[in-house]
């Protein structure tokens, strides 16, 4: 649900304020519930096996964190290719030019923006050394003609995405990730198979309802 066109304005007195609507316009996401399980033997419990229940325990964690990453980062990879950044001089002017871009093309669409917001950089960990390299250089470098970062930018790295690019882009505003549940385990026991099943669910899903807050910067 969003304001149309919120606009303030000075009041004479005695003068009405005008009243804007509440436009029901909008885009949904569904909600995904991922689910796995697994079995613990009672043998594994009576011939104290913990590092087995440890492991199994683990394991389902860190698998559903690592699939709830995997789907966040395929989502920012699925952006059209109308937000390609193209490669300009270096990472520097580039990450500098994908600030700009987003930054203008956001303010032209009515997003409130004073300037100093905050971006978000992810890359392959393969590139890190390249683009810390970016990060690390400034206009006092000994550079015949030294350059910098002009935007406030965050950097993480992952093996989520491809090393043959990389994306900037502004957080929150029409990026959305939403979880209904977090990951939860409800246990069932198994009399035939001498054993207990534990299931495993979460429910979340994410989406980008505004292509023009991430660009994917080329490397030549």
């Amino acid at each position: 649900i969003l304001i149309s066109r919120l606009v303030y304005i000075q009041l004479i007195s005695g003068q009405r304020m005008k009243v804007y609507g509440v436009t029901t316009a909008k885009s949904t996401g569904t909600k995904m519930i991922i689910a796995a399980a697994i079995g613990i033997l009672d043998d594994w419990i009576n011939y104290s096996q913990f590092w087995n229940l440890n492991q199994a325990a683990n394991e389902a964690r860190s698998k559903y964190y690592d699939k709830q990453a995997t789907d966040h980062y395929t989502v920012l990879a699925a952006i059209s290719s109308d937000q390609n950044q193209a490669f300009a001089t270096d990472d520097i002017t580039t990450i500098n030019n994908a600030c700009a871009k987003i930054f203008s093309d956001c303010q032209a669409k009515g997003f409130v923006l004073t300037g100093n917001e905050s971006f978000v950089l992810r890359a392959h960990t393969d590139l890190k050394a390249r683009i810390e390299k970016a990060f690390a250089l400034t206009f006092n470098g000994m550079s015949t003609s030294p350059n910098q970062l002009v935007w406030n930018v965050n950097r993480t790295y992952t093996t989520k995405i491809a090393n043959t690019s990389y994306y900037v882009g502004l957080p929150g505003r029409k990026a959305k990730r939403g979880i209904w549940s977090d990951l939860t385990a409800e246990t069932d026991r198994d009399i035939l198979l001498r054993g207990t099943d534990v299931a495993y669910t979460g429910e979340y899903n994410m989406a980008i309802g505004e292509e023009d807050q991430f660009r994917r910067c080329a490397l030549s």
